[in-house]
């Protein structure tokens, strides 16, 4: 009975020093309030963080960078992507468009106004045309947590072979994104807001 204890005993020690061990070396991420991203996201200091929400499926990241890079509201850091999902949302995804720390365009009109209205109130959303023919999207702050990085490529295996594809996306270097523009008229606006 004493050697089934000890062993037990003995077991119990080992976990324990385990447990200690990965305690040590793991980090804790702290999830924030939806509050409290907002706050982070419309920080020009921090760098902005916009959420496309409703993105037709045929538009690619690169097609979403040429829209803002257009705009002249700072220098785009990315654009992340989230695939469709269920119906009834399905249709569509849903795009994040990241722009670098201190580099948002205090000098274009439009840039300071559009991100003083949209940190009004995490409702408030302003409207960027996206084509010729009077399409637009409604863009937020998002309330999301910004990712450190990009997402990770998937790999996928083809059904029924042994075959593996990796999808890279193409490398776009043209257009760049300026980080400071010329200043923009006040009566010339490319966006409206509501309320």
């Amino acid at each position: 009975m004493t050697s089934t204890f000890t062993q037990q005993f003995r077991h119990v020690q080992a976990v324990e020093q385990v447990v200690e061990q990965v305690a040590d070396h793991a980090t804790v991420e702290i999830q924030k309030s939806k509050e409290e991203n907002f706050e982070d996201n419309s920080s020009v200091t921090r760098g902005v963080s916009l959420r496309v929400p409703r993105v037709y499926p045929n538009w690619k990241y690169y097609d979403i960078k040429k829209i803002f890079i257009g705009l002249n509201w700072g220098f785009i850091e990315r654009v992340d992507l989230v695939p469709l999902g269920r119906i009834p949302k399905g249709r569509f995804k849903t795009a994040f468009v990241h722009f670098r720390p201190e580099s948002w365009n205090a000098r274009n009109l439009e840039a300071r106004e559009g991100l003083k209205h949209m940190t009004e109130t995490s409702d408030n959303f302003i409207k960027v045309p996206n084509d010729e023919d009077g399409h637009y999207w409604k863009v937020h702050i998002s309330s999301a947590q910004r990712p450190d990085g990009p997402p990770s490529v998937k790999t996928q295996l083809e059904h029924g072979t042994n075959k593996l594809t990796v999808e890279i996306p193409p490398q776009v270097t043209e257009p760049t994104s300026p980080t400071y523009g010329p200043i923009a008229s006040a009566t010339s606006h490319s966006w409206t807001t509501h309320k």
